[in-house]
């Protein structure tokens, strides 16, 4: 009798302990990836003519205090000089000189916009960012660039594409084209490369029971990421970075706590 009784409970607290193991690895996933789901951003707009261009760059204070740039000079005159360095545009693989001192715009709080104006005639010109890739390897730069007709093109800078061609037979892309490719690859290697997806995403699968339930949940996950997305960058929404960070593992450890409950047989409808 105590026998049976207790090869009954086994499978219950195999089932517990499995599900206690997978609960423990999905909150030390997101516990690493808390900090590592933030990517570093900076934004730039070209205007550029035949002559040249004027540059407007816009960075976050957090992102330039990484660099230290306190000195004798002050803090909006030395981010400014950073900039003009760090995001240049070239002639013939040559930078080209600026014909006006980067100076610091009023912005909003958080950020710092810095304004200068290169001297750059038309012919094989590229615009090239290395910034602040020293401290933050997996800095992404928005570059848009409006040219003399009023067209306008954008790129995604990265440490492993830090140029952009605008000009000459081998220019990357078009003006108007490649656009949403690379935004969606950038969106892909988001999710594929945050724990944070990945542990979220595999503790809403380990509650699907039929293949259905799976399409439901990862379109439901993959929608809902779009949308907050989408609010973020359009400015509709301006949440606090630290709280969405510190929610973004709460919810992690609440949904393997769910699944530690279900797995261990317990009632569907009490989490």
């Amino acid at each position: 009798m105590q026998r049976s009784e207790r090869a009954r409970r086994s499978p219950a607290r195999r089932r517990t302990r499995h599900a206690c193991a997978a609960a423990a690895v999905l909150v030390l996933a997101a516990a690493a990836a808390a900090g590592a789901h933030s990517r570093s951003i900076s934004y730039s707009s070209w205007d550029v003519d035949a002559a040249g261009a004027r540059v407007r760059v816009r960075i976050t204070a957090l992102d330039l205090s990484l660099l230290r740039l306190a000195g004798d000079a002050s803090e909006a005159d030395a981010a400014a000089r950073y900039a003009a360095q760090h995001l240049v545009l070239e002639r013939d693989g040559r930078p080209c000189t600026a014909s006006e001192a980067p100076r610091a715009l009023p912005a909003s709080e958080g950020w710092r916009v810095l304004e200068w104006r290169v001297d750059c005639p038309s012919g094989g010109r590229t615009v090239r960012s290395d910034l602040l890739l020293d401290v933050a390897p997996s800095h992404l730069h928005f570059a848009r660039v409006r040219g003399p007709d009023g067209a306008v093109a954008e790129r995604v800078l990265t440490a492993e594409e830090p140029a952009w061609q605008l000009e000459g037979a081998e220019r990357a892309e078009p003006a108007q084209g490649g656009s949403f490719g690379r935004y969606l690859l950038l969106g892909v290697e988001h999710i594929v490369s945050g724990w944070d997806h990945l542990a979220f995403a595999a503790a809403l699968l380990l509650l699907a029971r039929t293949l259905r339930e799976v399409a439901t949940l990862v379109t439901a996950f993959t929608l809902a990421h779009s949308v907050t997305l989408a609010l973020a960058v359009l400015g509709l929404v301006r949440p606090d970075a630290a709280a969405v960070e510190s929610l973004i593992g709460f919810s992690i450890a609440l949904v393997a706590a769910e699944n530690a409950w279900l797995l261990a047989g317990r009632d569907r409808a009490v989490p």
